[in-house]
């Protein structure tokens, strides 16, 4: 199976009802941003999910690591997004 076929099968709105709240990173250079999310969810799911909501947008300007956490804190899980600025400067480079 491949990422596509996977994306497909997930709910349109994972991504917003199993939110709570993110941040990012908090000291200089640290390119992440952590979503805190319901207990219930499945880590898995929700970052192919959140990957393919930032994905869609696509204008926000820095790369960053997203880090998903439930709100217990016990879990976690990881998606990479692809900053519009870097994304653009890739492309001129083609």
């Amino acid at each position: 199976m491949n990422y596509s076929s996977i994306t497909e099968t997930i709910p349109q709105n994972y991504y917003q009802t199993q939110f709570i709240d993110s941040y990012r990173g908090g000291i200089e250079g640290d390119n992440t941003m952590t979503f805190l999310v319901k207990d219930d969810t499945d880590l898995v799911t929700y970052a192919m999910a959140a990957k393919q909501a930032w994905e869609s947008v696509g204008d926000y300007p820095s790369s960053f690591k997203g880090i998903i956490r439930k709100v217990n804190g016990n879990c976690f899980a990881t998606f990479d997004y692809l900053g519009a600025l870097e994304a653009s400067f890739s492309q001129n480079e083609q």
